[in-house]
């Protein structure tokens, strides 16, 4: 059985009968999702398994941008992609830029 539905099977029952248990605290998640039933059967477990398997392999967290932000700015890190290629150099203001014509500093 995928992880994703092994963590579905054993939160489920808690999360139905709105009371917390010895692995999970129903109250955030039911704050999020109060029809956790009509979720859980509306949910395309296979997607949702390949959504959880790509993230998990490029260490990028599954959610939107106010999400991936909060987490930003908790972690203190960058975990969204950046753009693609080399990044900028940043030189210090002592550091002469050699196609100029005017000397720096």
């Amino acid at each position: 059985m995928p992880f994703s539905r092994r963590l579905v099977t054993v939160q489920r029952p808690a999360h139905l009968r709105g009371e917390d248990d010895a692995l999970v605290r129903v109250r955030p998640l039911l704050d999020l999702v109060p029809g956790w039933q009509q979720y859980v059967d509306e949910t395309d477990t296979d997607t949702l398994h390949e959504q959880l398997n790509l993230h998990a392999r490029a260490g990028r967290p599954l959610g939107n941008e106010a999400f991936a932000e909060d987490l930003e700015a908790r972690l203190g890190r960058i975990l969204r992609p950046k753009k693609p290629g080399p990044q900028p150099k940043h030189r210090d203001a002592s550091t002469p830029d050699m196609f100029s014509d005017q000397p720096r500093g």
